[in-house]
């Protein structure tokens, strides 16, 4: 399922040169990286007078669909509780460049649907473009001398365009430029409460560094997010 080209993108050892060791197994790791392969390995070829180095890949056995599926539960002890049902769709290698399409599912005291397309513009991967778009619907509460006055029905929509750049295995640099809107119709309470109706637009920038062994259980590791969202009436 995967292009040579993305796995050529991730060597570096040299053709003409002498055979290095700890970069070929630097190149070993990029390429299981990927998440494409159940075996990663190198085998060495006498072919008449050259020497040729032969990096061998097996496909993984399962994929590129993936599935997860969560229940998020609360309540606290006024008598308030919320339940979430979550299911994120994965799809990868959707072209010979390795787009991925992502859509993430939330059912219950909140609604939502988020769908994003992860575009990579050439086999090095190191340069993206992802277009996205997001509808929401729940629930929000105003509160008046910590006595909760009202409930809204709250209603979200939003749809970007993000572009950016992978740092190796270290994180990502990303500018995210989106228009959105929010409209809240207010369904407990007095009866003359506003109702409002926004619109929302600007771009958002964001350097990541994450370096955790492991997303749901790391054990050793760093991450860091640095990022500033900035409104803009022309957006």
């Amino acid at each position: 399922r995967v292009a040579r080209g993305i796995v050529a993108g991730r060597i570096e050892t040299q053709e003409g040169r002498p055979l290095d060791l700890d970069v070929l197994l630097d190149d070993l790791e990029r390429v299981n990286a990927l998440g494409d392969f159940e075996y990663v390995g190198f085998s060495i070829e006498e072919r008449g007078e050259e020497t040729v180095l032969v990096i061998e890949t097996r496909d993984k056995s399962w994929g590129p669909n993936y599935i997860r599926l969560g229940l998020d539960v609360e309540a606290d002890f006024r008598g308030r509780g919320d339940f979430a049902v979550r299911a994120y769709f994965r799809r990868a290698r959707v072209n010979r460049m390795g787009a991925e399409w992502r859509t993430r599912l939330q059912f219950g005291a909140e609604n939502e649907i988020h769908t994003e397309f992860h575009q990579p513009v050439s086999y090095a991967g190191v340069f993206f473009v992802s277009p996205r778009a997001s509808l929401g619907r729940g629930s929000s509460r105003a509160f008046a001398d910590d006595a909760a006055v009202a409930e809204y029905r709250v209603k979200t929509w939003e749809a970007g365009f993000d572009g950016g750049a992978e740092l190796g295995d270290f994180g990502e640099l990303r500018i995210e430029l989106y228009r959105g809107g929010v409209r809240a119709d207010p369904t407990v309470g007095a009866p003359d409460l506003p109702t409002f109706d926004e619109q929302t637009g600007g771009y958002i920038a964001r350097a990541t560094y994450d370096r955790l062994d492991n997303p749901y259980f790391p054990r050793k590791g760093a991450f860091l997010l640095l990022g500033g969202e900035f409104s803009r009436p022309s957006l």
